[in-house]
């Protein structure tokens, strides 16, 4: 799926939207809750700022989440109540997002 930011078209890895059912035909999303990015060589600086900045222009992304493919380690972007974004790394443990109040581990993004 695609993700629209003002003039931009950003795809990520993975993706939890908030709304109605989308119809079938469907390519874009414009009201996600949470991205995910697996950084790549080609990607991660990109991932790690253009991304970032763009990404967070969407009123209703309360996450964005960074995985690294080389360690075990998760970085977590999220949107605080007065619109300021905080940043998380996680090596092991609970990752949780609320909204939309879910929770993973770290080691569950790289298990088997």
């Amino acid at each position: 799926m695609t993700v629209q930011v003002e003039n931009s078209d950003f795809e990520p890895d993975a993706l939890l939207r908030h709304g109605p059912l989308l119809p079938g035909d469907s390519t874009t999303v414009s009201d996600p809750w949470v991205l995910v990015e697996v950084l790549s060589p080609d990607s991660g600086t990109r991932d790690r700022a253009t991304k970032l900045r763009a990404y967070f222009k969407l009123q209703l992304l309360q996450h964005y989440l960074i995985v690294s493919p080389d360690e075990q380690r998760v970085v977590r972007h999220s949107r605080m109540p007065n619109d300021q974004v905080a940043t998380q790394i996680f090596v092991s443990g609970e990752i949780r997002l609320d909204p939309p109040g879910i929770a993973m581990t770290v080691e569950e993004f790289y298990a088997d």
